[in-house]
């Protein structure tokens, strides 16, 4: 009889230490809302904003900028 006792504690114990775990991965989300679970999937986002063209520049010297190549 106490053998049984004891296993069932035993299963309760890890039981609740499963437990803790998932408490701390469910705040661990909370305090990171950018964890991919939370994002809108693309299509409701919208249209992504379009990503401006740098132009090169050309320098010489000390880094003094001396205009555009595509001007």
């Amino acid at each position: 009889m106490d053998t049984i006792k004891k296993e069932l504690e035993k299963r309760d114990r890890v039981s609740d230490k499963e437990q803790k775990k998932e408490s701390k991965k469910k705040k661990r989300r909370a305090a990171h809302p950018d964890t991919s679970e939370n994002l809108d999937q693309p299509e409701e986002q919208g249209a992504a904003a379009p990503v401006p063209k740098t132009t090169e520049t050309v320098t010489e010297g000390a880094g003094v900028e001396f205009g555009s190549k595509t001007q």
